[in-house]
């Protein structure tokens, strides 16, 4: 960036970015000229890590490293500042994990949810049998469902690698709750 750009960076973006970047460089290192572009991203990053989280953070820098790359041909991953700042929000995170549903919760629902659920267990029984995305939950019609006496067959046409697949659905209660759905 030239002097010129430097100076025409409002007041407001240089104080956050200063503030920003505080204890991120040792005194005795010096703190070196700053890029007005650098600036402006540190004072955003600053501004939204109010409120957001450091897995967040991670997840904008890498949008706007890509657009910025992309677009502009602009390299933020040269910016140390900017990733040190990121790297000091990251200290003593801890992501959450998600819940997951035992096979026995999984159960006690297939059994024991009245016949309103029919449609949620059906969905539930095809989407862990074939490891389905919500998509291809969605597109699915009756007519991919091929059903035999001991089994299901289940054709996807349409998946997000273009390509389709078949699964077999082999557990009697899980083919009787399919069979009472489909002839509804």
């Amino acid at each position: 960036m030239s002097d010129s750009e430097f100076e025409c960076t409002p007041p407001v973006v240089r104080v956050a970015a200063e503030r920003a970047t505080e204890g991120i460089i040792p005194e005795k290192a010096g703190r070196g000229v700053q890029h007005t572009s650098e600036m402006v991203l540190l004072a955003y990053f600053c501004e939204i890590s109010k409120q957001s989280k450091a897995s967040t953070l991670w997840s904008r820098y890498s949008m706007l490293r890509a657009v910025l790359n992309f677009r502009h041909n602009v390299d933020i991953s040269n910016y140390a500042k900017l990733k040190a700042f990121l790297k000091r929000k990251n200290v003593g995170y801890q992501a959450k994990k998600s819940s997951v549903f035992s096979e026995a919760d999984i159960d006690t629902f297939l059994n024991n949810a009245p016949i309103e659920y029919l449609p949620q267990k059906v969905a539930l029984i095809i989407g862990i049998s074939g490891a389905c995305r919500c998509d291809e939950l969605l597109k699915m019609k009756i007519s991919d469902l091929d059903i035999l006496e001991n089994r299901i067959i289940i054709v996807i046409p349409v998946t997000k690698t273009y390509s389709s697949r078949t699964f077999v659905i082999t557990k009697s209660e899980w083919i009787n709750i399919i069979k009472q759905y489909c002839d509804l």
